[in-house]
């Protein structure tokens, strides 16, 4: 009898040893296919996922993930890389698709470039003709075609209205003097989505920063 408890043990200890190794690859590899299926493209996607014990994953609740993209499409946005890291997500079945609740963004990193911006500018802005943003180090320069010939060159930065938003800041015109309708104008457009509210998995953007060629937004607690 002690012979057959020691065997009943030592096949559950195995099998717990086995689902620790298996079930996260498992759950990894669902969550991949899942977030796959809604966006619009990806070039590469990482999904690692940590939870102890692993048979917590069969509720959906997921201690630790984090997630590596390059070339995702979202929303019509392509973004060159995304990287994020999360405690205690939920994921959930929905109409939508398999979604992320809850949890805590640790870390969020999202590096958008800057003809990927204007693609995306020009395909939601059709009403800003010729309309172009140049991204150097801490400043945005903005050049636009109004009225088919008035030519508008604004230089400013970007500021976060909320997790999604974000919205063009003027801190110096062109030298010619420039009617303030047609300013207003440009500024009421330049305040856009960024296409992140529709991203599957929680996002909590805190910051954007303009690079050379690029803009950069940041987010989660860690930052």
């Amino acid at each position: 009898m002690r012979r057959f408890f020691l065997i009943i043990f030592i096949v559950l200890f195995i099998g717990l040893g086995v689902t620790e190794v298996l079930l996260p690859r498992y759950y990894e590899n669902q969550v991949e296919t899942a977030l796959r299926q809604q966006v619009a493209g990806v070039d590469a996607l990482e999904v690692k996922i940590r939870t102890h014990p692993a048979l917590l994953l069969l509720t959906g609740r997921v201690q630790h993930s984090s997630f590596k993209t390059r070339g995702v499409i979202i929303d019509q946005v392509r973004i060159d890389s995304l990287e994020s890291r999360y405690e205690d997500l939920v994921f959930v079945d929905t109409p939508q698709g398999t979604r992320a609740f809850g949890g805590s963004n640790l870390f969020f990193q999202a590096d958008i470039l800057e003809e990927d911006l204007n693609r995306y500018l020009k395909t939601i802005l059709p009403q800003l003709d010729e309309l172009r943003v140049e991204l150097k180090p801490d400043k945005a320069i903005v050049y636009v075609k109004l009225q088919n010939w008035i030519d508008l060159k604004l230089t400013g930065t970007l500021e976060i209205v909320d997790d999604y938003r974000i919205r063009f800041v003027p801190i110096d015109l062109d030298e010619a003097r420039i009617s303030a309708i047609f300013v207003s104008q440009v500024l009421s457009a330049l305040e856009f989505d960024l296409g992140l509210k529709d991203s599957p998995i929680p996002l909590d953007v805190k910051e954007i920063k303009i690079l050379e060629g690029k803009i950069q937004a940041l987010g989660g607690s860690e930052v």
